[in-house]
């Protein structure tokens, strides 16, 4: 995470040295504790100003300095407030290792109940804060602390104003006895920051025309001894404070220079030349070759930087094939073959040669780094190319389309070249990654460029012709080379991962519905498992992608799974979440029959009793509707687990009833106690009558039995009934004759000629068997005549 401090180059003899002599720098310097910001354009040179100061400091005796440099063009840790505090705490740890001993045991705490760190789970900045902050205030009582952070703007300008906030905060709490505490990091002029007072501010194109001067006079120390030329004078004046300006100048006098060119004529290119950067950068790339465009892009738009040996193959890979598919693709195409690519003429094999196209093609705004990794020589020049230069650069974008677009388009481009590298020949027949440069960056980014296309609309099915769909071939291969790669990541695939699997599971949406449309009607490949028994819809249910699960669900994908809910309550899904009709997910897992579903809504504590608005209907309305369905038969099992013959007496007294007739505003009794009348008019009957309570769905079922009206429950059962009811009571146990089983005991037990005698016997029962979730469910096998009026009809009906 320190390697940006190597790639700022030291101060040139002699500059610089105005900051310790300055007076606000002083006054932070001497006070016990205090924060500096060293503000500045971009490339004004606050970045050397910082490590300057810095190493006059590491040596001092006796106090801790800690350091990080942002780098807005390196990887995630190097532009986040996570990498800071990680970087932090490391200098802590190795510096004073005893005042962290609260975040060793953390650490072996999180390790021992997670696993390993990196794989299994990961700091978050929010909880290393604290961490830093108790080990500041342990040092503090005993040596004094400075601390350097550099390009702070280049981890956003969010995170930049909260990292201010915070260091404000820290300075201002700490107590009264500690050692000195100072804070110095540079920015550019943010003006949110501007209106803070309490900090010391030097602005650095305001101090640093002479540093410019020496700058110059040693860059151009021959062209001034072989000639009288006013060129260097011309540079200082034309800066305007900026060093990155003068930089740039100084290197194409030097090369028109070398090329013999008139001294009047680069006289004439330099008045020419832009005093603002973007403009400058823009003129310089006017020039720019084709392949310009590539490198640009590359640079750009990288999930991360590339190395030059990545860089050297991703160049010369093209993202089209002018041939069809790939059986009618000549052996020696390039697009097959590593080695035909070795044989194209625009591939550089040696690293020197590489190196020196990168800063001809990119007109001296980029450079090899000493990890030999390929970068902009600064970050403003990143920042004009993605929000201005990219469309100058792509020839497919008109002059009104944003840079945006540009980006985009590279993306698309990546994505491609990524996969077609996947399908190199030399890679399906090797059983050994090692020796190929440009696989680790191909096999972990081709999904993050296809995201970044999904995310813009873009149509990418290129894509199912690239991986040969619906064939899993080079899924497979894909597949063995992660496992390979990367071992132990969270992120590798399982074994039977398809493409649909990869694309739900990263919530690619147009390229899953494209996918879908071309899979035949009837294909299970919907529904197909990978090795960890997870399916595309499970994927991005588990990923909260939303759209996903919708597209797919309407494709045909299997409802009703268990895994699923499960995944999605356990990514903090609501489970009480109504709809536009005020159903709640319980009540379509209940309407859908989803036995398993509807567990798993209920051990997740869902509410068993909330209303839709039209009809006043809970989840548990929903089981009379579909009795002849299994599910609400298993609902009763919880409750009555021996009574499997009033179960399925239950379903077939359903059978043939017409489905309006179960209406819960006038019908629900009629399936169970009036099997054989399918007229509404005579239900309707049955409910004239009865509380305005009584017809409730939340309790109606439990109470309809021991209405006034009904007085005992044998006088409403004729003999028959009563007998029925008594044979089908034999061999059950005695808890299940009781009315905490939902009272549908009651109506089968003649025995219980008293309600109150029945009340004595649910006294003691645990509470949950009296739920209204068991009475609706096991409503079902009820056999009492609910009005004395249709006695003779059932008497018919069942004799």
């Amino acid at each position: 995470m320190q390697n940006r401090s190597h790639d700022i180059g030291s101060a040139v003899e002699g500059t610089c040295e105005w900051l310790l002599q300055h007076k606000i720098y002083s006054s932070w310097a001497i006070c016990d504790r205090g924060l500096l910001w060293i503000k500045g354009k971009p490339g004004s040179g606050k970045s050397t100003l910082l490590k300057y100061a810095l190493d006059k400091y590491e040596t001092r005796d006796g106090a801790l300095v800690l350091s990080f440099f942002f780098h807005g063009r390196g990887d995630e840790l190097q532009r986040t407030p996570l990498g800071l505090w990680r970087s932090l705490l490391h200098q802590v740890l190795r510096r004073s290792p005893g005042v962290l001993q609260d975040l060793v045991d953390e650490f072996e705490t999180k390790r021992k109940q997670n696993g390993k760190p990196g794989q299994d789970w990961h700091w978050h900045a929010e909880e290393l804060w604290p961490f830093f902050k108790s080990s500041l205030l342990k040092v503090l009582k005993t040596r004094p602390v400075w601390l350097f952070i550099d390009a702070l703007d280049e981890c956003g300008k969010e995170n930049a104003v909260r990292l201010v906030e915070v260091f404000k905060s820290l300075l201002k709490n700490l107590p009264s006895q500690s050692m000195g505490c100072h804070i110095c990091f540079s920015c550019r002029h943010y003006p949110i920051l501007d209106l803070d007072e309490s900090m010391f501010q030097i602005c650095t194109e305001d101090e640093n025309q002479q540093d410019i001067s020496k700058f110059v006079d040693e860059q151009l120390a021959g062209f001034r001894a072989r000639t009288s030329s006013t060129i260097p004078a011309l540079i200082k004046e034309r800066a305007s404070g900026v060093f990155m300006w003068a930089r740039l100048v100084v290197k194409q006098v030097q090369d028109s220079d070398r090329d013999r060119v008139a001294v009047k004529k680069i006289e004439r290119e330099i008045y020419s030349i832009p005093p603002d950067l973007d403009k400058l950068y823009r003129q310089l790339i006017q020039s720019m070759e084709p392949d310009s465009q590539k490198l640009i892009q590359w640079i750009c738009f990288a999930t991360r930087p590339l190395s030059i040996d990545e860089l050297r193959w991703a160049m010369v890979i093209e993202a089209e094939c002018p041939h069809r598919p790939s059986q009618t693709c000549p052996s020696d195409c390039p697009h097959r073959s590593l080695q035909a690519c070795q044989g194209a003429e625009d591939y550089e094999a040696d690293n020197v040669r590489m190196k020196g196209r990168v800063q001809t093609l990119s007109r001296g705004l980029a450079e090899v780094s000493d990890a030999q990794v390929v970068q902009f020589i600064h970050q403003s020049v990143k920042d004009f190319f993605v929000e201005k230069g990219l469309s100058g650069l792509d020839g497919n974008v008109t002059s009104t389309e944003a840079a945006t677009e540009a980006g985009i388009r590279a993306h698309f481009r990546f994505s491609k070249i990524c996969i077609r590298y996947l399908a190199m020949k030399e890679i399906g027949r090797s059983t050994t990654y090692d020796d190929f440069a440009f696989l680790h960056y191909a096999t972990t980014s081709w999904v993050a460029h296809v995201q970044q296309c999904d995310a813009r609309s873009v149509p990418q099915e290129d894509l199912l012709a690239l991986f040969a769909w619906p064939s899993d071939h080079l899924m497979e291969l894909w597949v063995r080379i992660y496992q390979a790669i990367y071992p132990h990541s969270n992120e590798r695939p399982a074994n039977g991962t398809s493409l649909l699997h990869v694309i739900s599971r990263y919530g690619v949406l147009g390229l899953v519905t494209i996918t879908l449309q071309s899979i035949d009607q009837g294909t299970t490949v919907i529904d197909v498992l990978d090795e960890s028994g997870r399916t595309p819809l499970s994927w991005a249910a588990g990923k909260g992608h939303e759209a996903v699960v919708r597209v797919l669900l309407e494709a045909g994908a299997a409802k009703g799974h268990e895994a699923v809910v499960r995944v999605l309550l356990e990514a903090g899904a609501a489970v009480d979440t109504q709809d536009q009709r005020g159903r709640t997910p319980l009540w379509w897992a209940a309407e859908e029959g989803h036995e398993a579903v509807v567990r798993v809504l209920l051990e997740a504590g869902t509410a068993v009793d909330t209303q839709d608005p039209p009809y006043g209907q809970t989840p548990l309305c929903q089981t009379p509707l579909r009795a002849t369905r299994p599910s609400y038969a298993y609902c009763s099992r919880p409750v009555l687990p021996s009574i499997r013959k009033i179960i399925g007496t239950a379903k077939r007294r359903c059978r043939g009833l017409p489905r309006r007739a179960t209406r819960p505003s006038y019908a629900y009794c009629s399936r169970p106690v009036l099997p054989s009348i399918c007229k509404i008019s005579a239900a309707k009957r049955c409910c004239r009558g009865l509380p305005r309570r009584a017809t409730r769905p939340s309790y109606a079922y439990c109470s309809r039995p021991v209405l006034p009206s009904i007085r005992k429950i044998s006088a409403a059962a004729c003999p028959a009934v009563r007998r029925c009811a008594e044979r089908r009571c034999r061999g059950l146990p005695r808890r299940a004759t009781r009315p905490s089983y939902a009272y549908c005991s009651r109506p089968v037990l003649p025995s219980i000629r008293k309600i109150r005698a029945a009340a004595r016997r649910c006294r003691g029962l645990p509470r949950m068997t009296t739920r209204p979730l068991y009475e609706y469910c096991n409503a079902m096998p009820m056999l009492v005549v609910r009005r004395p009026s249709l006695l003779a009809l059932q008497r018919r009906t069942i004799i």
